[in-house]
């Protein structure tokens, strides 16, 4: 990857690469820091977006100023980037914070968002969930929508996640989980807890 993107000769073209490898909240992080444009969008290096994606998600971040954040409704392709399904995201910008609570709603490689966010961090304190936390905390400042159109293929890969990995997941939504219900004003018990994750997770 690092070889082809040296052979385009575009100015607008910055390849930032670390000489180690720092982690994936790292990296992101790095990219909102050098970034100077006024909107971000991330692709993940093995999924794919349609020509028309940036355009119009930059048309409706620039016609709707309230709103901090715009994905897309995605294809799921295999290894062979045969198209195997698709997310299609269809609530309204209302329903989608409440939502929020139960469940991501984002898939990352679909997403632009306006770098003028305060706090537009990830926190490495949720591992593999860092991007749901994120969203979660825009949700709070800014309106966010997914266009209903499918403009970002996402890749599911064959390898399963580990236990340990899975555990991690686990964790992570989980006090992503109890940190959006204590913000409502919830005291909630760990077995009321464990009932909301199953229901977001059904």
């Amino acid at each position: 990857s690092v070889e082809i993107i040296q052979d385009y000769e575009d100015k607008r073209i910055r390849l930032l690469h670390n000489q180690e490898n720092k982690g994936l909240v790292f990296t992101r992080n790095r990219g909102f820091a050098e970034a100077k444009g006024e909107y971000f969008a991330i692709l993940d290096c093995d999924d794919w977006a349609y020509p028309q994606r940036l355009e119009k998600q930059m048309i409706f971040l620039d016609e709707n100023p309230d709103f901090g954040l715009v994905g897309t409704s995605v294809e799921l392709i295999d290894a062979y980037n045969k198209i195997t399904g698709q997310w299609n995201y269809k609530l309204k910008p209302d329903l989608i914070p409440p939502t929020l609570l139960f469940h991501n709603y984002f898939a990352q490689s679909s997403i632009m968002l306006r770098l003028s966010i305060q706090g537009l961090t990830y926190r490495k304190e949720f591992p593999l969930a860092e991007d749901y936390d994120l969203w979660c905390r825009i949700s709070k400042k800014y309106k966010v929508w997914t266009l209903p159109e499918v403009l970002t293929q996402y890749r599911v890969h064959d390898t399963n996640i580990s236990k340990i990995q899975e555990e991690k997941i686990n964790k992570a939504i989980g006090t992503i989980s109890r940190n959006q219900i204590q913000e409502l004003g919830v005291v909630a018990s760990d077995e009321e807890l464990i009932l909301h994750r199953k229901i977001g997770s059904a």
